[in-house]
């Protein structure tokens, strides 16, 4: 698993690392043919988040 952790540099704040979120925000399909996506990005984990769950149709 690649993890990609921002970093930022300012007179203000110093060092500043910024880490990924807790969970993936890319779209993902579980095993009984539901799909998950995020219906919105903030990098701040304490923000409520709105998922999408739509799911294959029974009849394939």
């Amino acid at each position: 698993m690649i993890v990609r952790i921002s970093l930022s540099v300012s007179r203000e704040d110093g060092l500043k690392l910024h880490m990924p979120p807790p969970y993936s925000i890319i779209i993902q399909e579980s095993k009984d043919g539901r799909w998950h996506v995020v219906m919105s990005v903030e990098d701040d984990p304490q923000t409520s988040r709105q998922w999408l769950c739509p799911r294959r149709s029974k009849t394939q």
